[in-house]
């Protein structure tokens, strides 16, 4: 049976904005501010991209849990079968590294084996209640292409007042194309709405226009 793939939850990201998407921006204004901005939003979106597309579906993760808790009980099933010689040489171990007490060491490998028990219930019960026949609920559909969008707009808008949400969609619209981002609406008009529909339906992550 092959391991599940580790989920991506941070780490280095390439940011950098490909030399279509800096030459739009420097048509547009000289600060090299609004690169480095724009630059950030990008690897965010990117880390968040990542941490949603690695991230296991549902039955991969049932597998898995039953994988560990049958390893659990393999693993107290062994600690059961081990001589009483091996646990007088654990219990001495302890107290010449740990400096234990008789009763603390034979008090750790008790505890130890007792962990594994109720692990095998707690993981057990998550697989059963969390990972098994639930409908599967993923990130709304161009959630995060929408949001990225809306706030390469957002700071065009700010650097320009004067420049309108139509012509900031579109001048978005271009970079992020540019860039290879997926799920960008080529045309300006589409752009726009997109835009608005985000910030209508989420107005405290984003100014209404």
């Amino acid at each position: 049976m092959s391991k599940l793939e580790k989920q991506k939850t941070g780490g280095w990201v390439n940011s950098t904005l490909s030399p279509g998407a800096v030459k739009l921006i420097q048509n547009f204004s000289d600060s090299p501010r609004l690169i480095e901005s724009i630059g950030t939003l990008l690897g965010r979106y990117k880390l968040v991209k990542e941490f949603h597309t690695t991230n296991p579906p549902d039955h991969k993760t049932a597998k898995h849990i039953k994988r560990i808790v049958n390893g659990l009980i393999e693993l107290q099933d062994d600690l059961d079968r081990l001589p009483e010689s091996f646990k007088v040489f654990f219990i001495e171990l302890l107290t010449d590294k740990k400096g234990y007490e008789l009763n603390e060491a034979f008090g750790e490998l008790r505890q130890f084996k007792q962990k594994l028990s109720e692990y095998q219930v707690y993981f057990a019960h998550i697989r059963n209640k969390k990972y098994i026949g639930q409908s599967i609920v993923g990130e709304k559909p161009k959630y995060h292409e929408r949001e990225l969008l809306s706030d390469v707009a957002e700071i065009i808008e700010k650097a320009n007042p004067g420049y309108g949400l139509m012509n900031s969609a579109e001048l978005a619209s271009k970079i992020l194309n540019a860039c290879g981002v997926h799920n960008i609406p080529h045309d300006k008009a589409k752009a726009r709405e997109r835009i608005r529909s985000y910030r209508k339906q989420y107005p405290k992550i984003a100014p209404q226009n």
